[in-house]
């Protein structure tokens, strides 16, 4: 079983979202979303970390390690697997309907 790794940089979008989702909607669905996406993460990479492919338009960029878990209609989240250490390291997580800027 694969350890999980929440990298600091992951930390940062992911107060994004919930600042996003809380202004947007309301702080109990923003906390309803951030348990969503722990479980989901929880419940199926630690046993199969090659669950999710390689992001298409990353491998168009020459990025190949990492891959793209999309957990649900709006969130994606951006993994690594570290063999060596079995390890999955969460790089990222966005929402589609926020804007980058």
């Amino acid at each position: 079983m694969y350890e999980i790794l929440a990298s600091p940089f992951f930390k940062i979008p992911l107060k994004r979202l919930i600042d996003f989702i809380t202004a947007k909607h309301s702080k109990a669905l923003a906390e309803e979303t951030r348990q969503f996406i722990k479980k989901a993460i929880l419940d199926n990479l630690p046993t199969n970390p090659y669950f999710a492919p390689v992001g298409s338009r990353l491998i168009d960029l020459g990025i190949k390690e990492y891959r793209q878990y999309q957990i649900d209609q709006h969130n994606t989240i951006f993994y690594r697997v570290d063999e060596e250490r079995e390890m999955i390291v969460l790089l990222a997580v966005m929402d589609s309907r926020q804007t980058l800027i």
